[in-house]
């Protein structure tokens, strides 16, 4: 094994790209979405009997897989993971996947291998306007079988092929089970050609991930290390790497988050779009305070559609009534933080008929970093044909809700402006809750949350059917 940097790394995925050739991007769970978690972290200490605060990164993380394994069951286990990433105190969305979206547009990754069971990088490719199955597409290993790339046509950019399924979908091989890679012939033959062809691991962890190691072949093509520290002397992943004479980059430069944007930057010669953002705002610093103050006074004082002609709102340009009604084309999609995963359940079954152009939905997973997210979120909200809302106690809880998306959204079904589909996905108080005037897409006593995972997807497959067509109505 032999040392290397950032600066080589981005030589040879150009000089790869140039020559028509392609890494194979393989993430472990230190890319994912519970690596250095807070929230995780904080409901995990309390088990273990080790000084929690005072280890390392990586010593932490390593020390919440071994609490969930010996203390928790399946469905605990779940919960755990489920309100890391969706409960409060979880994630925002990350630069770093922001920067991997954008080197996968350009052309420098076409598949990638991730352990990681949460949405994150799938997130990060819709917020960069790449389409599921037409820009991208995801093989969950959770509820697919065989080889990825027999199903479909080949995607424009890349395929993700998530080794440990999805945590959406509650298939996934994490904790109390082992991904095993020989149960599935078809699958094993796949990886095993992939990952014999040039490779870059990041993110790999010891632990989370020891079943990955096992997939790699001691002979193929070049592979590169890239992690906190090189992997264990004796383990699989170390063995591979020492025979297929691989390189290696660890340290502070080698946490995904690090490497991702250096590599973005290096490749790219340009900022990501969340320093994009942050330059934006420093020469916006540049004008005068009094000028600023009187744009925000007036920006405040405005109604939302007040003016026959199309005003502009903290940078934002507003259509005006007239513009409004030939331009409402959106389906807004409200939900509160903690129905997370039914929103993202939702959007796949919605994005099949985008994908085809017959409908075209809005949620803030579409909004930019360093975008201004109430801003964009009102705009959008003046732009809906059709608002769908997964209701729960949480969403019918929510001050934000209900002070600045169901106003407008009821004002204009009241209109006949906008059609209001509820969607209700846990056992809450709908019909007290003023919405039910609403034809709501199932009955309140059968929410989302009562289905089995079959019974949920074909609820899915009717309500986004119903949602197309009545957008098209």
């Amino acid at each position: 094994m032999k040392q290397t940097n950032v600066t080589a790394f981005a030589g040879i995925l150009e000089a790869r790209r140039r020559g028509n050739t392609r890494t194979v991007l393989v993430l472990g769970s230190r890319a994912g979405a519970f690596f250095e978690n807070r929230a995780l972290y904080a409901r995990l200490s309390r088990y273990s009997k080790r000084p929690f605060e005072h280890l390392a990164g990586p010593e932490k993380f390593q020390e919440c897989f071994k609490k969930l394994r010996e203390n928790c069951n399946e469905s605990e286990v779940h919960t755990f993971l489920s309100e890391a990433v969706w409960g409060e105190g979880g994630l925002d969305a990350r630069e770093e996947d922001g920067c991997l979206a954008e080197l996968v547009k350009e052309g420098y990754f076409e598949l990638i291998i991730s352990t990681n069971i949460d949405t994150l990088l799938e997130d990060a490719f819709r917020r960069a306007k790449m389409r599921g199955a037409f820009d991208y597409r995801v093989f969950n290993v959770g509820s697919e079988r065989g080889d990825p790339t027999q199903y479909t046509t080949r995607p424009r950019y890349c395929t993700l092929l998530k080794l440990f399924g999805d945590l959406i979908s509650q298939r996934y091989t994490l904790i109390t089970s082992e991904f095993d890679q020989g149960k599935d012939r078809e699958l094993k033959g796949y990886l095993e050609n992939a990952l014999a062809g040039d490779v870059l691991v990041v993110g790999y962890d010891p632990l989370w991930d020891e079943p990955l190691g096992y997939a790699f072949p001691a002979s193929g093509g070049d592979i590169a290390f890239v992690g906190e520290e090189l992997p264990a002397v004796g383990s699989n992943m170390a063995r591979v790497v020492e025979k297929r004479q691989g390189r290696y980059l660890v340290g502070a430069e080698g946490s995904y988050a690090n490497f991702m944007r250096e590599l973005h930057r290096q490749l790219l010669n340009q900022p990501t779009s969340y320093e994009a953002a942050a330059i934006s705002y420093r020469a916006s610093e540049q004008t005068s305070a009094p000028s600023r103050a009187g744009e925000r006074l007036q920006a405040d004082n405005a109604p939302l559609l007040s003016s026959p002609e199309a005003e502009s709102v903290a940078g934002i340009t507003i259509p005006s009534n007239s513009e409004v009604e030939a331009q409402r084309l959106k389906i807004f999609i409200s939900y509160s933080h903690v129905d997370a995963p039914y929103f993202a359940a939702l959007l796949k079954y919605l994005e099949f008929y985008q994908n085809q152009g017959l409908i075209e939905v809005w949620s803030d997973q579409d909004i930019g970093l360093g975008d201004s997210w109430f801003e964009e979120i009102k705009r959008a909200l003046a732009l809906t044909r059709v608002a769908i809302l997964l209701v729960s106690i949480d969403f019918l809880n929510s001050n934000f809700i209900n002070e600045h998306e169901l106003p407008p959204l009821l004002e204009a079904a009241d209109e006949s402006k906008v059609k209001i589909v509820p969607v209700i996905v846990r056992h809450c108080p709908f019909d007290a809750s003023g919405l039910q005037r609403f034809q709501a897409a199932n009955k309140p006593s059968q929410p989302i949350s009562s289905l089995s995972p079959g019974d949920q997807e074909a609820k899915w497959v009717e309500i986004a059917q119903r949602v197309k067509d009545l957008y098209r109505a």
